[in-house]
């Protein structure tokens, strides 16, 4: 493999951690959420908010990768603030 492919592919999975790294936070928000609402008997409130972030992800994985060409990481960071 080319080195110029190597530095891009390494710079991408360390752009792809440091995003996941920063949206862990909204992540423990949100199974903090889940946990509590589910201990008080309700479980399909949670998993209709949890639909949200997973419809943007999906929705904007085509978009980051073939519009703007910087892959899925931008589209999981977004859907995970959201």
């Amino acid at each position: 493999m080319p080195e110029d492919k190597k530095s891009f592919i390494s710079q991408s999975a360390n752009d792809y951690l440091q995003i996941i790294n920063y949206t862990t936070w909204f992540l423990g928000i949100l199974l903090v959420f889940y946990n509590t609402m589910y201990e008080c008997g309700d479980a399909w409130t949670p998993l209709y908010i949890n639909f949200l972030p997973l419809t943007i992800n999906a929705i904007l994985n085509p978009i980051f990768i073939k519009l703007f060409g910087c892959g899925a990481a931008w589209s999981t960071f977004f859907a995970r603030v959201c």
